[in-house]
């Protein structure tokens, strides 16, 4: 990759203090806190549960065990939510299998928007107080007739919260990155789905280009208080993701698809609903397409995302050069993680700044390829961190600190090293004038290099921050 005089450059010191806080984001991400991060959770949960409807998704915890009878994390469902593959029914159809289950109690389809060109492959219902026994017992007897249905998993929240390893503010100097290439023989799109984007509008040209409309905007700041100053859990998720891809294919369009709700919450039937907007908006503008998913759930009680696969499924049946990009998570284990773990799909591991396995990354099989993913610098977003004040009790305390405008972070993860993947397809697509499919062959095939467990190592792109223990 050629060097770009835009990119952000920090100062030896600012590089030294941040190679301090890498190292303890990977103390946050590998240290096995599962006690910290369950409490994160239920405070989380808390928040959503006295929040207004419109800025809420209710969840529930359900104990899960791996394979080998191991006690896997708990998985986070939609409360009251069954995902059904309807396999050619009508919803009318499927509405009344499940009526045939229970008599007293009737699901209510939930309404897919209109723009969705659907195959009736997977329908969501919406149990209102059904409880998640009678749920799965639901789900039990459907299978029995032959039918998939699943507990509607919450996406990302459950696999991609890292407990304390929040964004940090870095300083950097950066000049303007320009301007989209807007002749349509070289335009190219990279659509994010994530938390949305912020709607601040930069003065330093950064994410300027992004369309901002209201349902992709960042909510950033809505709990417990709108307007409190504090950031959500997961705000900026979206701006930073949006900028890795600015800084690697500063030329190409970045379309944001928000699927989140406040705290960063949503379903993998919103996931699914956004890469299929997504899809099919660059098909009506007549514009290649690398989709990137920073997100990541496992299958629940063994059932992959119904919802979510049926959409790859049909994003790769209708627009076949369209490459879909996702997060490979950051468990540290082999437990395949959705979208990444469909064969539709290119799974992105995180590597450090020295090219070695990040020990907080998931690998195995379903990694295509990895890039580097510990102390990323992107863009950020205004507002106060942590979500939430630290009391002197909190282990780990954290102070309060302020990202002001034009504001930069650093930040690690497998949500980070994938949009790098995505936006290189889309830089090498644009330049050498191939659709997205083509040019993801080209990137792969252009290294032997290989990491067992990370699939092919891309050199070259975001080079992150090595991390050392504070002196």
């Amino acid at each position: 990759m050629s060097v770009h005089t835009f990119l952000p450059t920090r100062s030896e010191s600012q590089v030294k203090a941040d190679g301090e806080a890498v190292h303890r984001q990977l103390t946050a991400l590998t240290r096995g806190q599962r006690e910290r991060i369950d409490a994160i959770i239920d405070k989380i949960r808390r928040r959503q549960d006295s929040a207004p409807q419109g800025y809420a998704v209710r969840f529930d915890r359900l104990a899960q065990k791996r394979t080998d009878g191991s006690d896997a994390a708990d998985a986070l469902v939609a409360r009251g939510q069954l995902v059904v593959s309807a396999g050619g029914r009508s919803r009318d159809d499927a509405r009344n299998v499940l009526r045939r289950l229970d008599p007293t109690y009737d699901y209510a389809p939930i309404r897919t928007p209109d723009w969705i060109v659907r195959d009736a492959d997977s329908i969501v219902f919406t149990a209102g107080g059904r409880a998640a026994p009678n749920l799965r017992a639901d789900i039990a007897a459907l299978k029995e007739q032959g039918i998939t249905a699943a507990l509607n998993p919450i996406v990302p929240l459950g696999h991609t919260i890292k407990g304390d390893d929040l964004p940090l503010r870095t300083e950097v100097t950066a000049g303007s990155p320009g301007t989209p290439l807007t002749d349509p023989a070289q335009r190219v799109r990279v659509a994010v789905v994530d938390t949305g984007i912020t709607p601040e509008l930069r003065t330093d040209q950064w994410l300027w280009p992004i369309p901002r409309l209201l349902e992709n905007v960042d909510l950033l700041d809505v709990l417990p208080t709108p307007g409190d100053g504090r950031l959500d859990w997961f705000s900026g998720h979206g701006s930073f993701v949006s900028g890795v891809v600015q800084q690697i294919a500063p030329q190409c369009e970045i379309r944001v698809y928000r699927f989140t709700t406040s705290d960063g919450l949503g379903t993998e039937k919103d996931v699914a609903e956004a890469m299929l907007r997504a899809a099919q908006e660059a098909a009506a503008d007549g514009v290649r397409l690398v989709i990137n998913a920073s997100v990541g759930v496992p299958a629940v009680d063994g059932i992959a995302p119904v919802a979510l696969g049926s959409a790859v499924r049909q994003i790769k049946r209708d627009y076949p050069n369209v490459v879909m990009v996702a997060a490979a998570g950051n468990n540290g284990d082999t437990e395949p993680m959705y979208p990444a773990a469909f064969p539709e799909v290119i799974g992105v591991g995180a590597l450090t700044a020295e090219y070695d396995a990040a020990p907080f990354s998931s690998r195995g099989d379903d990694v295509d390829c990895s890039a580097v993913g510990v102390g990323i610098v992107s863009t950020f977003v205004e507002g106060v961190m942590p979500p939430e004040p630290s009391t002197p009790q909190d282990d780990p305390f954290i102070a309060d600190y302020t990202f002001g405008k034009n504001a930069w972070a650093l930040w690690s993860g497998t949500s980070f090293s994938a949009p790098q993947i995505a936006a290189q397809v889309a830089r090498l697509s644009q330049q050498e004038n191939r659709e997205p499919a083509d040019a993801l062959k080209v990137l792969l095939d252009g290294t032997s290099e290989q990491l067992a467990g990370f699939g092919k190592v891309i050199r070259g792109l975001l080079a992150g921050t090595p991390a050392f223990p504070p002196a």
